[in-house]
């Protein structure tokens, strides 16, 4: 008989359900006969509380005000914060308890630290010993929710974060596996660059960074793709990808470019494009920071929220896998450099690759499969 897996996450941002998405996909494959798996989101489940989406409403906003969410991130790291997560916040949503008796799991892996705290009482109150294993989607920062004493096992990005838990909240060693942020296995395969660069009507001789514009100070990026497309260059060339906003994707498509541009809206070719570009300019947060790496790709964030995304930023920085500059000045003698001096994005590629776990949805998938 199968044994059944619950994927607990929340969309907030990208990073959470990204983890789930790909941890399951690795379990379909490796384990199809022995693992059944289901993804539950925190903030799609229909529930009674009026506050279902406040969470989610208080994130977005405070993602475009870096300063409030990092007051935010610093309060609720407090152990008054943490009191309130475990013994009252959790009593809100009891009604979550019907998932695990609709469901009958035998193993639940948290990629929010929300659904921790639920798990426990639902196990104190219903007298229940349901067994849960936690992946986290930071690194290095990480906040105090995702520490709790019935967690089987962590799973988490880095040797980093590893040292950072261990100092900071004292969790044994043996708890803590080091397999990489899960992102799509396909981002560490090989890809016909050249032709990918050519169909989006691109010279694949030439350096070209990808700008990801998603959730955050958006004008910033817009005031960088701006400024850049008025250097008269045969030096580099852009692709733009605007996922889901739409008003910034009719507007650049206005837009005139001197060097060589592709502007995408909403794509499910992700892989193709950070795999085929030089350099990557994208927002701080764990999922996309993660995915660019596991393609041995460097990073410029001129974008950064504080709180969690501390931690990548550090990362970056500490190790040379990409450049962290908040300054408008700053960001732009970066691009200069690198579009001058193409060979420095080789040297810092060879670095990434060192970093590099694409595998790491295989890697959970098998301690998942060991666990349950």
């Amino acid at each position: 008989m199968k044994k059944k897996v619950l994927l607990l996450t929340a969309s907030y941002g990208t990073g959470h359900v990204t983890a789930s998405k790909f941890i399951q996909k690795s379990l379909n494959e490796l384990f199809p006969n022995e693992i059944e798996s289901k993804i539950i989101d925190f903030l799609k489940v229909q529930t009674a509380e009026p506050s279902e989406h406040i969470f989610e409403k208080i994130y977005n906003w405070t993602m475009e005000k870096p300063r409030v969410w990092d007051k935010i991130f610093d309060f609720s790291n407090t152990g008054f914060a943490y009191f309130y997560f475990k013994h009252i916040f959790s009593r809100f949503y009891q009604n979550m308890f019907r998932i695990f008796e609709n469901e009958k799991p035998d193993f639940c892996v948290t990629t929010h630290p929300y659904w921790n705290f639920i798990i426990d009482l639902y196990n104190k109150k219903m007298n229940k010993n349901l067994r849960y294993s936690c992946v986290i989607t930071d690194s290095t920062e990480i906040h105090a929710t995702w520490i709790n004493k019935h967690v089987q096992d962590y799973m988490i990005c880095d040797n980093e974060t590893k040292e950072a838990i261990i100092k900071k909240y004292h969790v044994l060693e043996s708890k803590l596996k080091v397999t990489g942020f899960p992102v799509n296995p396909e981002l560490g395969k090989p890809i016909d660059r050249e032709k990918v660069i050519k169909e989006n009507g691109l010279d694949p001789a030439v350096l070209t960074i990808l700008f990801v514009v998603g959730l955050g100070d958006y004008k910033k990026f817009l005031k960088i793709i701006d400024y850049l497309a008025g250097i008269e260059t045969e030096k580099f060339q852009m692709i733009i990808i605007t996922g889901k906003y739409k008003n910034i994707y009719d507007g650049l498509m206005q837009k005139t470019f001197k060097p060589k541009t592709k502007v995408v809206g909403w794509t499910d070719k992700m892989p193709d494009y950070l795999r085929s570009c030089d350099l990557v300019v994208a927002k701080c947060g764990g999922a996309i920071v993660m995915e660019t790496l596991s393609c041995g790709k460097p990073l410029l964030i001129p974008v950064f929220t504080p709180g969690q995304e501390r931690g990548n930023a550090a990362l970056l920085r500490k190790y040379g896998y990409g450049f962290v500059e908040q300054d408008f000045n700053k960001i732009i003698a970066v691009l200069k450099e690198v579009i001058a001096n193409p060979d420095m994005i080789k040297d810092m590629q060879s670095k990434v690759k060192q970093y590099s776990k694409p595998l790491a949805a295989e890697a959970v998938a098998k301690i998942i499969a060991k666990t349950a």
